[in-house]
């Protein structure tokens, strides 16, 4: 658990877009997927064309309306769009973000209270 953070941070396995992720079975499973399924149910996914992290942290596992929700690609590209050039914003980290996921999970794993200052710059 990240201290000052509403968000459920994934320290497991990270993708190339910096989503959590990890295998069942040899199959690939995003992680905040599956955190939707545990929540709405497996069948919910049917109906959902994409999971947009309001919270921009792809590492995030939180089910709900500041975190993980049923989104669309239009409607992921424009709340992107609106939010890149935020000030200290995830969405415009030089580093991108599957290596940004990758940093802030390793100091997770090793000093959770420190992920929130590394947030801050």
């Amino acid at each position: 658990m990240v201290p000052q953070s509403d968000c459920l941070w994934w320290t497991g396995a990270v993708s190339g877009r910096g989503h959590g992720r990890f295998w069942i079975g040899g199959r690939v499973v995003i992680a905040h997927r599956f955190a939707w399924a545990q929540v709405h149910g497996v069948q919910s996914l049917a109906d959902i064309e994409l999971l947009g992290h309001r919270c921009d942290n792809p590492l995030c596992q939180r089910v709900g309306p500041d975190h993980v929700v049923k989104s669309s690609p239009t409607e992921n590209r424009r709340e992107w769009a609106a939010r890149r050039n935020l000030a200290g914003g995830a969405l415009g980290d030089p580093r991108g973000s599957r290596q940004r996921a990758v940093e802030l999970r390793d100091l997770a794993r090793v000093d959770p209270a420190r992920v929130e200052a590394h947030l801050q710059g």
